[in-house]
């Protein structure tokens, strides 16, 4: 800890005036005797703290720089050990997992294949998402079945979002929420719609919804252009318990958002 110097004090008698006769002598005396006792001592002690410091400051100096490159290294060690965690995470018993099965997007019972020794249980809510696209990909459900020792994991998806079928997925605790933001598909010739999916129309084409449905499937219906009549066939689908058969998009401003309500008898709403 550094410490201060200790103060030289002044002379007993003032200094030296040469017009007053009567007290130069004294005075000079005392100057030379205060110059020999207390400032030549005084100094050599100030000189003697200052350089005591100036060793205990570099001393410190040294040592934050040592406990610097060690915290450096500690830290280093700390980010390799987390990463080392992070990558073994995967691969050690619990609830995320990375699955190879080729699997069709869509609802309904889906089986794939996972790490084995996962700790899933009938009854949790997942989400399977592909891994290269996990924001436009996935569906989400609850696991219905899974069997550590082999991988074979079973969940009834009831919300998808996306279309394909792939190979590179990732399974995760979760929900899907029906009402998250779609995927979007442009539709410039007649196409038949999956579950999970806006479809914006850029031409008077005819858009043939699913025939297959599950609770809360959802699609999203919208106009590219405010002068083109897309139609849309409903096929055997009800909506509010009615059979519309094929319609006009009567309003191209208009965002149709359609979502099931699990029983055939009601359908779309």
């Amino acid at each position: 800890m550094p410490t201060s110097p200790t103060p030289i004090d002044g002379p007993l008698l003032p200094a030296p005036d040469p017009n007053d006769r009567l007290t130069l002598s004294a005075r000079l005396l005392e100057f030379i005797r205060w110059l020999r006792e207390d400032v030549y001592p005084g100094a050599n002690a100030i000189a003697d703290n200052v350089y005591d410091n100036a060793e205990e400051a570099a001393a410190a100096a040294a040592a934050a720089a040592s406990n610097g490159a060690a915290q450096v290294v500690l830290a280093a060690a700390q980010a390799s050990a987390a990463a080392a965690s992070a990558a073994s995470a995967l691969g050690a018993p619990g609830t995320n997992a990375t699955s190879t099965t080729s699997t069709t997007v869509g609802t309904g019972s889906k089986t794939i294949t996972i790490q084995t020794g996962k700790a899933y249980s009938v009854g949790q809510s997942v989400v399977i998402a592909r891994t290269s696209d996990p924001f436009g990909v996935r569906m989400g459900g609850v696991i219905t079945a899974h069997n550590s020792g082999t991988g074979a994991l079973t969940v009834l998806v009831g919300v998808a979002l996306g279309s394909g079928t792939f190979t590179d997925w990732t399974v995760s605790l979760g929900t899907v929420a029906p009402g998250a933001a779609l995927p979007v598909q442009l539709v410039s010739s007649n196409t038949t719609a999956v579950a999970g999916m806006r479809y914006v129309f850029t031409a008077s084409v005819t858009l043939t919804l699913p025939t297959t449905w599950a609770q809360d499937d959802v699609i999203e219906l919208a106009c590219g252009l405010t002068t083109i009549s897309p139609s849309i066939a409903f096929g055997s689908t009800k909506l509010r318990g009615e059979s519309p058969g094929t319609i006009v998009y009567s309003d191209p401003r208009q965002v149709i958002r359609l979502q099931h309500t699990g029983n055939a008898t009601y359908g779309l709403v």
